[in-house]
């Protein structure tokens, strides 16, 4: 796409906004620019009377607006950002130190002599593989959220997530994420 393309279609989303929200064209900024199939995701921001509004708006390649929606409700944004934040750090801890008792468990296995042992090494590396899958998605919430994907970051972050985070990553980890999800849920 040429660059001109791309500024017609951030000037219709700019222009939707302000006549939508009644924002001033010179107070909206560009946080997201992302091409959608055939269409463009525009992430817009703008500031006004101190509060700070962030929309999605779906545009197509003509440059017709197609669709818009608010990318955040304005409650709880540092608050969820942190919590995530810091599920997401407690998930790679949790997958450390399985990682490291993994290992141990593996060395002392092959030993000569102990092949039961052997069996218990696997329960480790179960919860690490759990783990790891768990890890993946509270990343890709941490990315959706940070990207003012909120709806996204909300459909990722489900409760069976959440539970799963709680067995296999560490209870902080799966507390923190279900907490993060009841107070998206607006």
């Amino acid at each position: 796409m040429e660059s001109t393309d791309s500024s017609r279609i951030v000037a219709a989303a700019k222009a939707w906004i302000a006549t939508q929200t009644g924002l001033g064209n010179t107070v909206l900024h560009i946080f997201q620019f992302e091409k959608k199939g055939s269409d463009y995701e525009v992430g817009v921001e703008g500031t006004a009377g101190g509060a700070t509004k962030r929309y999605l708006v779906t545009v197509n390649a003509a440059g017709a607006v197609i669709g818009h929606r608010e990318a955040y409700s304005g409650k709880n944004g540092g608050e969820n950002s942190t919590l995530i934040l810091i599920a997401f750090v407690f998930s790679i801890l949790t997958l450390v130190a399985f990682g490291i008792y993994a290992v141990v468990l593996l060395g002392i296995a092959l030993a000569p002599g102990i092949g039961t042992f052997a069996l218990l090494a696997l329960i480790p590396l179960v919860f690490f593989a759990v783990g790891l899958y768990c890890f993946v998605r509270i990343n890709r919430i941490r990315i959706y959220y940070n990207a003012g994907k909120y709806r996204e970051a909300y459909q990722e972050n489900s409760v069976g997530l959440g539970i799963l985070t709680l067995i296999f990553n560490g209870v902080v980890a799966g507390v923190l994420l279900l907490v993060a999800r009841s107070s998206m849920e607006h």
